[in-house]
């Protein structure tokens, strides 16, 4: 089954919102976490959707780089303790998890499929 790239665009809209509302809002390491989703959100929105950067640009590469971004802005949420300090909780190290398996995944779809099913044309 293949999700239509269009989706993409969809979520990268709910992403960028989301980052954007954050860069607004925060300071510190947490802006780095919402810059990371908001740069994830713009890169689904352009790979889910027909437009001349995608002509240059497979789309799985921008869906790739747009998971690797979120993946990282995972990573850095999962460490922004607004204290300062890092504390080794379960909470932090499944966030941490879950940002580096999403990062490992947008790596494979940047990369053409090596372990996932991406086709080359846009579903």
């Amino acid at each position: 089954m293949h999700v239509s790239s269009r989706w993409f665009s969809l979520l990268g809209g709910f992403i960028l919102a989301g980052g954007v509302l954050g860069l607004l809002s925060e300071t510190g390491l947490a802006r780095v976490q919402y810059a990371f989703l908001a740069a994830g959100g713009v890169l689904f929105i352009v790979g889910g959707t027909e437009n001349r950067i995608r002509e240059q640009v497979p789309w799985y590469q921008l869906i790739g780089l747009g998971d690797i971004a979120v993946g990282l802005g995972l990573v850095t949420s999962a460490f922004g303790d607004p204290s300062g300090t890092v504390t080794l909780t379960l909470q932090t190290t499944l966030l941490a998890a879950a940002g580096l398996a999403l990062a490992v995944i947008g790596a494979d779809y940047f990369l053409g499929g090596a372990y996932l099913e991406v086709p080359e044309e846009a579903p």
